[in-house]
């Protein structure tokens, strides 16, 4: 059994001479790659800086893109609020209810779902005809079966309304 004994010690003292050069080989290795860490770092460092100025730039550019965006969007939305607040009281000028006035606006949003043209260019065209004939059922009417006709025919939004602002006057 001494022998054994003896013999694990060798063994065992034998495997922890190999275990110790293999864990300096490897801390050799981490130094090595923790120098080419450091520099990368540096290089990356630089890079970044420089890139860190374009893309400054170009966020500087998408930032302004997105304002002007905005802003002519929520000009469009104060437009459009603008002609449907008013449609009452251009229907009100033209001898025509409210009541007759708030019906012709929920026929066009409910026929216009969906459709490229917009409810504001819908209720200023309807103000032409109703101007021109004096009833607004009619008008509303006869928009929108010009409407679905002009746009079945795949005109433009400009044909479109300049189909529509010859019929009114």
């Amino acid at each position: 059994m001494a022998q054994t004994i003896d013999e694990l010690q060798v063994l065992i003292t034998a495997n922890a001479a190999s275990f110790q050069k293999q864990l300096d080989a490897v801390q050799h290795k981490l130094s090595n790659f923790e120098g080419a860490v450091n520099k990368s770092g540096k290089n990356v460092s630089t890079g970044m800086i420089a890139m860190g100025s374009t893309i400054g730039n170009v966020l500087a550019k998408m930032l302004t893109s997105a304002t002007s965006a905005i802003q002519s969007s929520l000009g469009d939305a104060v437009t459009r609020l603008d002609t449907l607040n008013n449609f009452s009281k251009v229907m009100g000028k033209l001898k025509i209810g409210s009541g007759d006035a708030e019906a012709a606006i929920s026929i066009l949003s409910e026929k216009l779902q969906g459709l490229p043209t917009t409810l504001d260019a819908a209720a200023s065209s309807v103000q032409r005809f109703t101007s021109a004939n004096g009833n607004v059922k009619a008008s509303t009417t006869m928009f929108l079966a010009l409407n679905d006709a002009i746009l079945a025919g795949g005109a433009s939004a400009d044909t479109q309304a300049t189909a529509l602002e010859q019929l009114s006057q």
